[in-house]
């Protein structure tokens, strides 16, 4: 990420504060909630909103490492190979065409046969996704493209289990900003939205209100 992503990810004016990360934002929506209405202020909302935009595009630009530094060009030509290879149906020829273009993108810009200084392959979630979904999905056509599954299968399975090992986290995060966007929603709705035991819950309104 460039130094004018991160200034404008980072950093959000509040006017009378500024708010430098997600969590000074959860720890300001937490000083300012007030029990004694039980009710969302502006103020709260706001802040809820630019807690979702912030984590939004935290979650946009993460990247997810596939293996070791030292496998990043075998991972690469796997996945590139796979691409050529691909059977497609109905509307998947875009998520080929993207995800191809961020593994190139990636390979251009963070591979180097020569730097001592390796760094793993990696993906951002809807490419992490979409590998995910390709492997899984995987076919062909006649026997020469079966020969070569046959030929590679081994291959297959570890770099499918390194998508996997990163797949379960990322959804975990996707789940979050998910959680974040139903809470600004409620507390626009006058409600605030709690989560019990993992599962969202919309706390009553006390009965002084």
């Amino acid at each position: 990420m460039d130094q004018d992503k991160v200034d404008k990810v980072d950093k959000v004016d509040m006017g009378t504060f500024e708010i430098n990360s997600v969590q000074e934002i959860q720890d300001k929506l937490t000083s300012l909630k007030d029990s004694s209405t039980n009710k969302p202020s502006e103020e709260e909302i706001e802040l809820a909103k630019q807690e979702l935009d912030l984590a939004s595009e935290e979650f946009r630009e993460k990247l997810y490492e596939i293996g070791k530094p030292e496998d990043f060009e075998e991972i690469y030509n796997f996945i590139h190979n796979f691409l050529e290879n691909a059977f497609w149906m109905k509307d998947a020829w875009m998520g080929i065409l993207k995800l191809d273009e961020e593994i190139n993108e990636t390979f251009n810009k963070d591979f180097n046969e020569n730097d001592k200084k390796k760094v793993s392959f990696t993906l951002r979630f809807q490419a992490l996704e979409f590998t995910h979904f390709m492997l899984l999905n995987s076919g062909g056509i006649g026997l020469e493209r079966a020969k070569e599954v046959r030929d590679t299968i081994e291959e297959f399975k570890i770099i499918l289990q390194l998508v996997e090992d990163q797949i379960e986290n990322a959804r975990k995060k996707g789940e979050e900003i998910q959680w974040l966007h139903d809470k600004w929603l409620a507390m626009q709705q006058g409600f605030y939205l709690e989560r019990e035991d993992g599962v969202e819950k919309l706390e009553e309104e006390s009965d002084s209100i």
